[in-house]
């Protein structure tokens, strides 16, 4: 494993840790696409989410690495 490999999921480690970074690991997959299907209009509209879905399915990677997704997926407490 590399050192920016290690750097990286070191980061998504401190993310995970507190609560805005959890937040904002979470918008960032939501926008990326990583748990929405979709049917393409055209071909290049297809390239452009695969790309974004690409992206975020690397952060999601480098999370599991980082052994840190299964705070990102628990339900949220409303009351928090």
């Amino acid at each position: 494993m590399n050192e920016l490999e290690l750097k990286l999921q070191g980061v998504m480690r401190m993310l995970a840790d507190n609560r805005d970074g959890q937040v904002f690991l979470r918008w960032m997959f939501n926008e990326c696409g990583v748990f929405q299907q979709s049917f393409p209009r055209d071909g290049t509209f297809s390239a452009w989410e695969a790309g974004r879905r690409a992206f975020g399915l690397e952060v999601l990677r480098l999370c599991a690495a980082a052994k840190c997704t299964d705070v990102l997926f628990m339900k949220e407490d409303s009351n928090g």
